[in-house]
């Protein structure tokens, strides 16, 4: 009888007397499950619950509810159909979940639009609907939604139905926050400099050539390097006129030879460009260069100055795991304006 009593309390901890509902988020990753153990699923919320399966660590699901139970919060998922992780759709205990809110949805009772939630306060998300612009986003229409309305989709499953291809909205949502991002560090710095080389930042991104010319140094051109610093024989100087000329067509360019094999690099100016190019959204260090500037020829020059705009991996531990560009500008007629770029990477 006593054996009876203890399981039976023991059940009760486990499953809860009092469960209730919790608003969840729409995303989930499943993260640190130990070793080489996998995130149980479950029938029902609680331990004890019959296990239908089991999901990896790193595994992406959606969030269809959350409960209480206990002192435990559990939660019911479904696998992302995108990727076959061996999941299947169950509750599973949100300690092991990183949630999140950001990403492509569906409404209810609204055809489906490519739309993108950014985020959820209380009983409602932040959902894009709408971008501005042509050949650039120029800015985002946004609505409160309630969050009971909204399911978790992919590039796949938020399409309009009837349409072929994919959903590219997140791509270009990213682009615009990390932009405006960037411009509030710009506001912040209050430094003209920082924000020419902001622009700059951009206008590679968007290999919007008419916007790159505007950065040049009218005077002094642009030294360009496909080294880790400057001051070599190996870099490249290009008047505004020179780089509209190269931009224009596929001639190669000698950049100098590889620091481990020594082998010629040739590639034309639009796919150095693209070597430089990195996504506003995705930078998440900026610093101030010292003051050699990675041996900038300071020559000529009444002023100078420079940044490295980076993206580093926030989920690796490799110390060298980043990429990014480096930024060097100049004063003319009390405009700053670049007078030299490379690419920021660890080379041997």
């Amino acid at each position: 009888m006593m054996g009876i009593i203890i399981r039976s309390f023991l059940l009760l901890i486990c499953l809860g007397a009092a469960a209730h509902a919790a608003s969840p988020a729409l995303f989930g990753k499943v993260v640190n499950v130990a070793g080489r153990h996998a995130l149980s699923v479950r029938a029902r919320p609680g331990c004890h619950s019959r296990k239908l399966g089991t999901f990896p660590n790193g595994a992406h699901v959606y969030i269809d509810q959350c409960r209480r139970i206990g002192r435990s919060r559990w939660c019911r998922i479904h696998p992302d159909p995108l990727v076959d992780y061996g999941g299947t759709a169950g509750w599973v205990n949100a300690k092991s979940i990183q949630e999140s809110n950001y990403g492509y949805v569906r409404i209810k009772g609204r055809e489906n639009g490519c739309y993108v939630s950014l985020k959820c306060r209380g009983e409602d998300c932040l959902v894009v609907t709408r971008l501005s612009g042509e050949e650039t986003v120029t800015g985002l229409h946004t609505e409160w939604i309630a969050r009971s309305r909204l399911i978790g989709a992919n590039k796949f499953s938020a399409m309009k139905y009837g349409d072929t291809g994919y959903c590219v909205s997140l791509h270009y949502v990213n682009d615009y926050l990390g932009k405006q991002r960037l411009r509030s560090m710009c506001e912040i710095d209050r430094d003209p400099a920082f924000d020419a080389a902001v622009r700059m930042v951009n206008a590679l991104y968007d290999k919007n050539l008419s916007a790159i010319i505007s950065l040049i140094h009218p005077a002094k051109g642009i030294r360009l390097s496909e080294m880790a610093g400057f001051g070599t024989d190996d870099d490249r100087l290009f008047t505004r006129q020179l780089f509209k000329t190269y931009w224009k067509n596929s001639q190669q360019i000698d950049w100098g030879h590889t620091y481990g094999r020594g082998d010629i690099i040739r590639k034309d100016l639009w796919h150095y460009v693209d070597t430089l190019s990195l996504s506003p959204g995705s930078i998440n260090k900026v610093a101030k260069l010292d003051k050699r500037l990675r041996g900038f020829p300071a020559k000529g020059f009444d002023a100078l100055t420079g940044y490295s705009f980076c993206h580093t991996d926030p989920h690796s531990s490799a110390q060298y795991d980043w990429q990014g560009i480096i930024i060097v500008l100049a004063p003319y007629k009390g405009q700053w304006y670049v007078a030299g770029m490379l690419r920021e990477r660890w080379t041997i």
